[in-house]
């Protein structure tokens, strides 16, 4: 330990753990809704893009995009 280190206080430990456990949770919920959005193309991968009904396929698009951004 250098001399001017300070050992941290506990509410900064707090705050460190808070900030890994929200990372942590938008990892796993990026992943969950990527792993969905993989298994909706690979159900619908037997349709055309214009045989998928809209809702289900801007569904899809939007799943993506916010498993992308959770990551």
């Amino acid at each position: 330990m250098h001399l001017n280190e300070r050992p941290l206080e506990s509410n900064q430990i707090d705050e460190m753990l808070s900030i890994t456990l929200l990372l942590f949770i938008r990892l796993i919920v990026g992943f969950k809704i990527l792993l969905f959005s993989v298994r909706f193309k690979i159900f619908y991968k037997k349709y055309d893009d214009n045989q998928i009904p809209t809702h289900q396929n801007f569904l899809r698009n939007f799943s993506t995009k916010v498993a992308i951004r959770c990551i």
